[in-house]
C-alpha cells in the first residue's frame, strides 16, 4: 500500500524507512479478519471515491496479514502509555484519522500537552513528529 499525499514546501530528503512496530487504538475497535467489519468500515466510503476504497481494502488486507490490531482503550489513557516508550534510536509518528474533532476540548488539551512534552524530550537519533 503506498499513500500518496499532498505535499506542500520543501521536498524531504530520501530515506529508507523501515516501520518497526504499527499501534492504535479505538472506544470500539473494528476487527481486520471480521468480514462483517470488513463491510462496515468500507460502508462508511462514498460508492464514487474508489482511491480510498481500493486503500481501505489494501490496509485491511495488510492488518490481515501482519495480524495488526486496534487496541480498545481511550486515546488519552493509551497516548499517555505509548509517549512513556518513546526513546532509542527510532521516530516516533502520531496521527488519527479522523478523531480529533470528536475529542472534547480538554481531551485535546491534554493531548496537546502530553505530545508537546514528548517532544520536548525527543532528540535528533529519536524524533517526534
Amino acid at each position: 500500500m503506498q499513500l500518496v499525499p499532498e505535499w506542500k514546501g520543501n521536498t524531504p530528503t530520501a530515506a529508507e524507512l523501515i516501520i518497526r512496530e504499527r499501534a492504535g487504538c479505538d472506544l470500539l475497535p473494528l476487527d481486520p479478519k471480521s468480514h462483517t467489519d470488513c463491510t462496515r468500515l468500507l460502508s462508511y466510503i462514498w460508492a464514487d471515491q474508489t482511491d480510498r476504497i481500493e486503500r481501505t481494502r489494501a490496509a485491511l488486507e495488510m492488518a490481515q496479514q501482519e495480524q495488526i490490531k486496534v487496541e480498545k482503550a481511550d486515546v488519552l489513557d493509551w497516548l499517555e502509555k505509548r509517549l512513556a516508550g518513546v526513546k532509542g534510536d527510532t521516530a516516533h509518528v502520531i496521527y488519527h484519522t479522523i478523531v480529533w474533532p470528536y475529542l472534547s476540548k480538554e481531551s485535546q488539551n491534554s493531548s496537546e500537552a502530553m505530545i508537546r512534552a514528548a517532544g520536548e524530550q525527543a532528540s535528533k537519533a529519536s524524533p517526534l513528529a
